[in-house]
């Protein structure tokens, strides 16, 4: 979730200054490109791994329900005891992988979010450096006192 958001308010700081700037939505398409390409860019092989274990995510969820499906059906039918057993073990099997890659989605999310946001921290702060003066800290090297 933390990514999203990240990329939701990159797109909206986006979408404000191509407003500002009256570019057409061509162009602010362009610039929402460039930034995530600027941000989530150097983070492609975790942005690649969130995004195939949100994919088996709802690969899991679909088949996992398919299998109750099977299992409840064959005992209505009175199936073989074996593949019954097979499929309920089937069935737990899938649901503790949904959830162990539903904590791997968590954890590379959190981390792709937090390396790009600190990015976009700094980027932030090396723009606003020139602007900001440090009266305080220039009189107290020189030996003032405030």
């Amino acid at each position: 979730m933390t990514v999203l958001f990240v990329m939701a308010t990159v797109l909206s700081v986006a979408m404000v200054h191509a407003v500002r700037k009256g570019l057409s939505m061509h162009l602010s398409l362009v610039l929402y490109h460039c930034l995530l390409l600027t941000y989530l860019g150097p983070h492609w092989p975790r942005v690649l791994a969130l995004t195939l274990l949100l994919l088996a995510t709802v690969a899991l969820q679909i088949v996992n329900p398919q299998i109750l499906r099977y299992v409840l059906d064959t005992a209505q039918h009175s199936g073989a005891l074996p593949t019954l057993i097979g499929a309920a073990v089937l069935f737990l099997v899938i649901g503790t992988l949904t959830q162990v890659v539903a904590a791997g989605t968590a954890y590379i999310s959190a981390d792709v979010g937090w390396r790009a946001t600190n990015r976009l921290r700094t980027d932030l702060v090396e723009r606003q450096q020139p602007f900001c003066t440090f009266r305080w800290a220039e009189s107290t090297i020189e030996g003032d006192s405030a």
